[in-house]
């Protein structure tokens, strides 16, 4: 990953490469609804994709599997006009998204989040500080957890007053906004996917959802990122599994391939095994999350009888 000269920061070319030809082929953004262009895929299927491209490049798996939580958060708590300008573009591949949390003393405690938030007489908010450890930090959408300016020393050190906030790299006049990335960070792996830090000086955006309510925003993007890793994970063991098979049928030891040694067999066999329980763990979690999604769906149409309209309030 690198700087870029318009202070943001980019995937390295064989990424940028490979997220094009994702994009052209429409695999982008896939869980967005039908009404914004997106192909509406429910989370185990769009958990089955990940896990593929997980296997191929873990990197490009981290860039991909963020677009798919940034834009459900904007479909679930954005405005009208904020979901038609915002989700085409996402599952076009047109603009990719970050989700800013992170600060140099509220990492696991978001409570210590020192950006501030501060509603503008134009209905924007303003942003104003820094995030760390950003994942896809030079993307041109963030959505930023930041402290309510009013609220501000009143819930400071609790994750009450927390707004979530949508900030673009570039105005609608294509003019920079006040975002830029100050560094990259080092990391031991995931080369391939820039994780940053990002300061808002006087940065302008659109709040999601209710103002004083961003964590609970945040917690549905990160509930859902939770799977995506899982889903990364068994890529991974995939990927390793099938390099330790093929080095285990071609390695010859005492006149034969060490894979048909009792030893390594049995090491295979555990390996499969963990593999298999792991996806079929996940892939249960997915179907579940997709039924849950299918019965508020139903309340909201009301669909549901009375008695089971209940239960499922109950229930979710």
């Amino acid at each position: 990953a690198e700087l870029t000269a318009d202070g943001g920061a980019q995937a390295p070319a064989h990424i940028r490469d490979a997220y094009d030809q994702l994009r052209e082929a429409g695999l982008v953004s896939l869980p967005v609804s039908g009404a914004y262009d997106g192909a509406a895929l429910p989370a185990l299927l769009n958990g089955m994709y990940l896990e593929m491209v997980s296997r191929a490049d873990t990197s490009l798996m981290t860039v991909v599997g963020l677009q798919a939580g940034v834009a459900g958060d904007i479909e679930k708590y954005g405005s009208s006009e904020l979901k038609a300008k915002w989700l085409p573009r996402f599952v076009s591949g047109e603009v990719q998204g970050a989700m800013d949390l992170t600060e140099p003393k509220a990492g696991s405690d978001l409570g210590g989040i020192n950006t501030r938030a501060t509603d503008q007489p134009d209905g924007t908010v303003r942003v104003d500080g820094s995030k760390i450890f950003i994942t896809n930090g030079g993307a041109e959408v963030h959505l930023v957890l930041a402290r309510d300016g009013d609220a501000y020393d009143q819930s400071k050190g609790t994750t009450n007053g927390l707004s979530l906030i949508l900030v673009a790299r570039h105005h609608q006049d294509g003019s920079r906004n006040g975002i830029r990335v100050a560094r990259l960070e080092k990391k031991l792996g995931i080369h391939g996917s820039p994780t940053c830090e990002v300061v808002f000086e006087n940065a302008h955006g659109w709040r999601l959802g209710t103002k004083g309510q961003g964590f609970r925003a945040m917690l549905d993007l990160m509930n859902n990122a939770r799977l995506g890793v899982a889903a990364q994970g068994i890529g991974i063991a995939a990927a390793a599994f099938h390099d330790a098979t093929h080095y285990a049928r071609t390695r010859e030891q005492f006149g034969q391939a060490i894979g048909r040694q009792p030893l390594v067999l049995s090491m295979l066999a555990k390996m499969a095994t963990n593999i298999e329980a792991s996806r079929a763990l996940l892939y249960r979690t997915f179907a579940l999350l997709d039924q849950n999604v299918a019965r508020e769906a139903a309340l909201r149409r009301g669909d549901l009888a009375a008695d089971e309209a209940e239960r499922t309030r109950v229930a979710l």
